[in-house]
């Protein structure tokens, strides 16, 4: 999915709060709740004037208030303020509806593979 990445953050709902840090050439927004736990996160890293984003997730006891789409505004926010244009990412099916309710398109469908670690004999 892709979108063109605009700044303006959304505040989270009381009594929540959010965090954005720059680890490393990645950008990580966090909403915490009231008692500073992690409630949503995810992640964004550059790629030239496109900004990926990966591991957007909301923890089961928070969901339904808004918070995936605060991490996602953060992060498109913070993207744009760096002169990113275009954010890309891969959505599960889970997350599809949120990313078009804030304006992302679909560009192809992917499929999943799972390889196990151990490969056995040869």
């Amino acid at each position: 999915m892709s979108a063109p990445l605009t700044p303006g953050a959304a505040e989270p709902p009381a009594p929540y709060a959010t965090r954005v840090v720059a680890e490393g050439g990645v950008v990580v927004a966090t909403v915490l709740d009231a008692y500073g736990h992690r409630a949503a996160i995810g992640r964004l890293a550059a790629a030239g004037e496109f900004g990926i984003v990966d591991q957007v997730e909301t923890e089961p006891a928070h969901r339904r208030r808004g918070l995936g789409s605060v991490v996602m505004r953060a992060l498109c926010d913070h993207a744009a303020k760096l002169g990113m244009r275009t954010g890309i990412l891969v959505a599960t099916d889970e997350g599809r509806a949120l990313y078009r309710a804030l304006g992302w398109t679909a560009r192809s469908d992917l499929s999943g593979a799972y390889l196990s670690e151990d490969p056995g004999p040869a």
